[in-house]
Order: structure tokens, then C-alpha cells, then sequence
């Protein structure tokens, strides 16, 4: 017998009125993205413009519930999630009682309370994710950084410090992926002992060369005055 051939969909050609209708509205939607500052009064949230975007591709039926389907839920929940906290943190003024609380707690040393900070906010990252971690706290930490006349050298750091947070596989979204990818038999190459073995020391090394960053900056700065 002879082997069935299998049958499938055509692609279509990448120059086609569809590619090029998708193409616009992707680089459409990016723009709309850069530009929010000018366009929040009109559309309001970025989540809006990524909704307007999935009503144009699944309403002209470029995309169909199969594709619906296959979307990676677990991803959309966690974005989605750390959205609404950060909406919630910035409605309850609960920065501003945070960062009043701060102040009083922490030494007065510049380079301690770098250290201090980009530790809380690794550590904060690896048990929740970077997104909610970095809408949450990246602000309390350019609040305290503003304290210190250090504004860029806090914010960027706790940036570079939330994305150091690798300990466990729901720290970020490269570790969830690559838990995810199973072989043959469904079983995942990697546990979160492999992560905890692996993510843990290479965290903690992270962490102290942003923090030697930080404190090489405030030394330059201090002889340059």
C-alpha cells in the first residue's frame, strides 16, 4: 500500500495584498505603542491598542479560533496580571507611601542602599516574574533614586537587577519556555532543581557587578566634583 500523501494548506506568497495588509497594521500598532504618551487621551491603555489590533485580525478573519486557541494563555494571564497590579499600585498611591516609608529605613550610604534595593527587587523577581516586578518597582526605585540626585544610575540598575532574576523557572518568560520543551515521551528536559543549580549563583553575580557598577559611577561622579 501506498502512503497517503498529506495534504495542507497553501501559503501564501509573502508579496500578497493579506502580508501586506498585516505588515501595515503591525507597524501601525507599534507606532501607536511609541507614540502613547501623545495618543493615551484617544486610546487610552496599551493593552487597548494590542485589543484593537486582535479585533482587526480576528474580525477580518486573517486569524481564526484555532489560532485563538493556540495561544500561549499561562503568558497572556501573567502579562495581563501584572498590568492590573501595576494600574492598582499607581491608583492607591501606595507608591508614595512606600517610598515615604523608604526613606526613613534605609543606611546612608549611596552604595548601600543601591545594594539594598537591586537585591529586594532580584529577589521580588524571582518569585513573581519581571513584568510584575518591574512595573511594581521600578518606580519606588527612581523615587528613591530621585532622594539621591541618582535617578538614571537607580532605574536603569533595577532594571538590569529585575531581569538578573533567573532562580526559578517562573522568574521569566525565557524559563518558562524553556520548561515547557518536553521530548518525545513529554517529559521536560529541565526541573527547578536545575534552575535553583544554575540561576541562583548566576543571579547573585549579576547583582554585585550591577551593584560595583553603581558604586564605580558614584565614585567617578564624587571626583569629578
Amino acid at each position: 500500500e501506498k502512503i497517503p500523501k498529506i495534504l495542507s494548506k497553501p501559503t501564501s506568497p509573502v508579496g500578497d495584498g493579506v502580508s501586506l495588509f498585516v505588515c501595515c497594521l503591525s507597524f501601525g500598532t507599534i507606532v501607536a505603542w511609541a507614540l502613547s504618551g501623545y495618543s493615551k487621551l484617544l486610546l487610552g491603555d496599551l493593552g487597548v491598542v494590542s485589543l484593537l489590533f486582535m479585533g482587526v485580525v480576528f474580525g477580518c478573519g486573517i486569524l481564526t479560533e484555532i489560532d485563538l486557541n493556540s495561544f500561549a494563555w499561562h503568558t497572556l494571564f501573567l502579562l495581563g496580571g501584572s498590568n492590573v497590579l501595576g494600574k492598582v499600585v499607581e491608583s492607591s498611591q501606595l507608591l508614595d507611601h512606600m517610598v515615604h516609608a523608604l526613606k526613613h529605613a534605609l543606611p546612608e550610604s549611596k552604595v548601600l542602599v543601591a545594594a539594598e534595593v537591586f537585591v529586594a527587587a532580584c529577589v521580588m523577581a524571582t518569585f513573581v516574574s519581571h513584568s510584575v516586578a518591574a512595573i511594581v518597582v521600578v518606580p519606588i526605585i527612581a523615587h528613591v533614586g530621585k532622594s539621591w540626585g541618582a535617578v538614571q544610575e537607580f532605574s536603569f540598575g533595577s532594571a538590569l537587577a529585575i531581569s538578573a532574576a533567573m532562580a526559578f523557572p517562573f522568574s521569566s518568560f525565557p524559563n518558562i519556555y524553556s520548561l515547557l520543551v518536553v521530548d518525545d515521551f513529554g517529559k521536560s528536559f529541565l526541573d527547578t532543581r536545575s534552575f535553583l543549580a544554575v540561576g541562583t549563583p548566576a543571579s547573585a553575580f549579576c547583582v554585585f557587578m550591577i551593584v560595583l557598577w553603581t558604586a564605580t559611577r558614584s565614585g567617578t561622579e564624587g571626583e569629578g566634583e
